[in-house]
């Protein structure tokens, strides 16, 4: 293989991780504007929220066999969208947590 396939293959590899970020950002940006319309709803509509955020929450995890099994049949050019999909799964998992946890801990904090 010559050396200018090499650097086209990491080229092409390097766009689609431009691309990937790019949509990344741009989910994270309309998470966090959900999120902080979320904050400023009353504390019924609030809870009722946080329920659709659970059922959210237990479907952000990364299949990791999965991603594994995809990256060996494609001789490891997976592994970075794996990495990416991982990444940002724990992302927002770590954002819907926090929520939760600020809405539990409002909560707690109005109890006679």
């Amino acid at each position: 293989m010559a050396i200018s396939d090499i650097l086209s293959t990491l080229v092409g590899y390097a766009f689609l991780v431009l691309i990937a970020w790019i949509i990344f950002k741009h989910k994270k940006s309309e998470r966090r504007a959900k999120y902080e319309r979320i904050r400023k709803l009353s504390s019924e509509q609030r809870r009722l929220e946080m329920v659709r955020l659970q059922s959210q929450l237990n479907s952000l995890r990364t299949s990791h066999i999965l991603h594994f099994l995809i990256s060996i049949c494609t001789c490891g050019a997976w592994v970075i969208i794996w990495a990416l999909s991982a990444w940002s799964n724990s992302s927002q998992r770590a954002e819907i947590e926090a929520l939760m946890n600020e809405t539990v801990n409002s909560e707690v904090t109005k109890l006679p």
